[in-house]
This record gives structure tokens, sequence and C-alpha cells, in this order.
């Protein structure tokens, strides 16, 4: 016959340490159902606070413009008076005031509770193409800026390129990125040493040998596009024996010399 088994019974302080441990559970389960519930009033109340009238935007201000008017920053930013100041979306209203062709970095403030501060960085011209019967002005980006009617001055023509279409906004196009980069390091240097207003013209055809025109009459030819800064001191420096109406070509194309050869008259 098989023999059963004693079952041992809790004792009493066994059942008083059970009844303990769920009381406890009881009561920090009660605590955290206390603590969700005043952290999600607080966040209401916060909620609340925040979109009250209290943080309605009562003035945007636009600073670091010159070219670009204020104006035109206030109603292309997408962000209007009287709205909650914590709805406004800063990441769009950026890309939208980036889309004003003059205007290079964007930053904006919330300042509370209800001021908005929008400061720009310009960009700027540093060369045109001929665009039609008008001047279509670029930056250092070869970014296009504005189209005039008046030739520009103390800036120079870029050329060596074939652009069907120029519209304000666009850029030279990916096909020119190296010409680009050529030309931004010339122009760098240009104003380094001080003769950006001299040169009135650049070609950018090959990005590799880029040319320019020197005071108007002297045509510059840079050869391989290494050591630019020496080149462009030699230059300088051989530009000074030379008399500013005589026309001619700088070879710059050797390294350590600058060849003038004068223009047959």
């Amino acid at each position: 016959m098989k023999k059963l088994r004693r079952i041992k019974r809790p004792s009493v302080s066994e059942d008083a340490e059970i009844i303990r441990i769920d009381r406890d559970k009881r009561l920090k389960k009660k605590k955290r159902r206390i603590k969700v519930a005043v952290i999600l009033l607080v966040i209401a109340a916060i909620v609340t606070v925040m979109l009250s009238p209290v943080f309605n935007i009562k003035e945007i201000k636009v600073q670091g413009h010159s070219k670009v008017k204020a104006e035109t920053v206030l109603s292309t930013c997408g962000i209007i008076e009287n709205t909650n100041i914590f709805k406004i979306n800063i990441k769009q209203s950026k890309t939208l005031v980036k889309s004003i062709p003059y205007v290079g970095e964007v930053h904006i403030y919330r300042k509370l509770p209800g001021k908005v501060t929008i400061s720009i960085t310009e960009r700027e011209a540093i060369c045109y193409v001929k665009n039609g019967t008008g001047y279509t002005l670029s930056d250092i980006d070869g970014r296009f800026l504005e189209t005039v009617k008046k030739k520009p001055e103390r800036i120079p023509e870029i050329t060596g390129m074939e652009i069907k279409t120029i519209k304000v906004g666009n850029t030279f196009g990916s096909e020119y990125k190296e010409n680009i980069a050529s030309l931004n390091e010339l122009v760098g240097e240009f104003k380094n040493l001080e003769i950006y207003e001299r040169v009135s013209q650049i070609n950018i055809k090959d990005s590799k040998n880029l040319t320019f025109m020197f005071d108007g009459n002297k045509k510059v030819l840079m050869g391989e596009n290494f050591r630019t800064d020496y080149k462009l001191m030699m230059l300088k420096a051989t530009i000074e024996e030379i008399a500013p109406s005589e026309a001619g070509t700088i070879d710059l194309s050797k390294e350590g010399r600058a060849l003038f050869t004068p223009k047959s008259k």
C-alpha cells in the first residue's frame, strides 16, 4: 500500500509574513499609480500653460539683413503673430527662409514668452555671368543671386560655361563642381593679396587651368592649379614692373617664373 505524504501546513508566523508581503506589493502598486497620476497631472498643467495665450507670438524680429528686406523674410518664414510660440516648426521655417536667393545661414530663436528672432547671414556676390540683356550675380557656391540690368563693377565676369538656363536661386550645376572649387580658391587668393578688384574676367572652362584678365588688358595663364598663392604673389611682383597701359599675356604656368609677352601692335 502506497504511503501517504504529510503536507506541512504553514505556521502562524509564516502566514503573517505572506500577508505582509502581499500588503507591501499592493502598497507599492498604489504608490506607482499615484506617482503616474501626479506626473500626468503636472504634464497636463504644463501643456495647458504652454498653449495659453500668454505664449502667443507678439513680435518677430529679423536681423543680419542688408540686401534682403525684412518683409521678405517675414512673408516667407511661415511664422505668424498670435500663433503659439511652441507650435512653430523651426526646421521648416529655416528651410523656407533659405529659399530666398541671398540668404545663406539661418538661425531662429524663441524668446519666451512671445518673441521670435530670425537671424540670417547673407550671401555675397563675387562674380557675374551674362544673361541675355542682363547680368546675373553669383556667390562663392555658384548660386545665382539676382539679375541686374547694369553691368556690375568691381567683380569679375565668369566665362567658359554653357549654361542653358540661368535661374535665380539655382546654381551653375553639378557638372561645374570642380570649376567652382578652383574659382573659389583663386578668388580667395585675390582677396588675400588685395588684387580682387583688378580682375575683370575669369575663364573657368578648364578647372585645372584657369585664365583671367588683369587690369583689363593683361591675360593671365595660371597653368596647373597648384601653389596658387605663390603664383599670384609672382604676378603681383611682375605687374609692378609693367606699365598699366601695356597690354599682353602673363604666363604663370612655368613653375617659379612669370613670363610677360607684350601684345604685338
